[in-house]
């Protein structure tokens, strides 16, 4: 009755491990010893390495979507972290820019008042003249009629 039995769990797991390169957790143990019974092998059948090496291609393709996952997790983040370096960039070129800006105005600003200041002293003494000028003039005119 031995024959007609699942090999010894150290013996799967040898088996596991030498096709897999790793050892079989009890889910993996039990699933490779269902199949056994349900296709009645014995220890030294030839469909035991098939079945090793299908229960290896079972916990891949399980383990497949929570790889996939975290593939997909470490790929957002490093989008995440690429448009929060680009945005700092473009808010740092900004932040620059604007600083430019309000000094260009500041300057502008400077600019007109010490223009307006020199209209100012330069339309004072074309006034002044004028002045001088209508008042010599004036002078003139009543040296000529008083005369």
């Amino acid at each position: 009755m031995r024959n007609r039995r699942a090999k010894s769990p150290d013996a799967l797991a040898r088996l596991f491990l030498d096709v897999a390169g790793e050892v079989p957790d009890d889910m993996s143990l039990l699933r490779m010893r269902r199949i056994s019974g349900a296709l009645n092998l014995r220890d030294n059948d030839a469909l035991w390495s098939v079945i090793a090496v299908l229960e290896y291609y079972a916990r891949l393709y399980e383990a497949m979507p929570e790889r996939i996952r975290r593939a997909g997790d470490g790929g957002f983040d490093a989008v995440r972290r690429e448009a929060e370096a680009a945005t700092d960039a473009l808010m740092s070129k900004h932040r620059d820019a604007l600083a430019r800006c309000r000094e260009t105005i500041k300057l502008a600003e400077d600019m007109t008042r010490e223009h307006e200041a020199r209209y100012r002293v330069t339309l004072a003494a074309l006034n002044e003249q004028s002045l001088k000028i209508l008042a010599e003039r004036a002078a003139d005119r009543i040296a000529r009629a008083a005369g």
